[in-house]
């Protein structure tokens, strides 16, 4: 389950400069803190991540359908990550 998580995260964070600037989003960033507070265990102290993780995950990427809303999410966990200095990578 470690590799489905960092991926998406990956995922995310390469698709941010596909969007054009200015494009209004659909998702807000307590949303995709949300979806991604279950992994922050794992994210921070390794093991396996809980199934809420992968849930948390997948929800996530349901509600990014565009890649306006995809490129928010991203900022966002972007921003969420500067919160957890102990994030392994």
């Amino acid at each position: 389950m470690k590799v489905a998580v960092i991926p998406m995260l990956g995922v995310l964070a390469m698709i941010q400069f596909m969007a054009k600037p200015g494009q209004a989003t659909n998702i807000t960033c307590g949303q995709v803190d949300s979806c991604l507070a279950p992994c922050i265990p794992y994210l921070t102290g390794g093991g396996e991540p809980v199934p809420a993780c992968c849930d948390g995950v997948k929800n996530l990427k349901a509600m990014t359908p565009t890649t306006e809303d995809r490129r928010a999410a991203c900022t966002c966990v972007k921003e969420a990550a500067d919160r957890y200095q102990n994030i392994k990578g």
